[in-house]
């Protein structure tokens, strides 16, 4: 069995979507708002064509998935590229193996100096620790709707 890693391009979401409905969540948001993977997942900081999102595929079935949204890290005036991992997901008959670490793998590289992942499912978090990662203690998030904000919003988001 030969599993190939690449990262997807942006006629794959009907593929892509197929597996987050059946393996990630049914009726998930992507799914549901094309438009949004779309906004996720071809930043201007992502510096291949196609995607930000890892597929590992074993023919022409997806067996994994990984999601890498680009961003610049500040941290304490110095500013780097980074990724923040999403929709992190092997198949459940393929989680034998090395298959998560390659996938996991995919981002690692420049110009990203800094991986990180958020919200961790504690079913994986033994995985980033075998990567040497830090994991830290659960961070507290909050969310607040301010009323007649929607342009301020944006430019923030933006």
């Amino acid at each position: 069995m030969t599993i190939g890693l690449r990262y997807a391009q942006f006629g794959d979401f009907p593929r892509i979507g197929n597996f987050l409905d059946q393996y990630w969540q049914k009726d998930y948001v992507y799914v549901r708002h094309p438009d949004l993977f779309d906004w996720t997942f071809s930043r201007d900081l992502w510096d291949q064509e196609g995607y930000s999102f890892a597929l590992m595929e074993d023919k022409d079935d997806i067996v994994g998935i990984l999601g890498a949204i680009p961003f610049v890290f500040n941290r304490l005036g110095e500013s780097f590229r980074a990724v923040w991992f999403v929709n992190y997901m092997i198949r459940p008959d393929y989680r034998r193996g090395p298959l998560a670490m390659r996938l996991l793998g995919a981002f690692h590289r420049p110009p990203y100096s800094l991986e990180v992942a958020f919200g961790l499912n504690p079913r994986v978090a033994p995985i980033y620790q075998r990567l040497g990662w830090r994991l830290l203690k659960p961070i507290h998030r909050h969310f607040a709707v301010l009323p007649d904000t929607t342009e301020r919003l944006k430019e923030l988001v933006r």
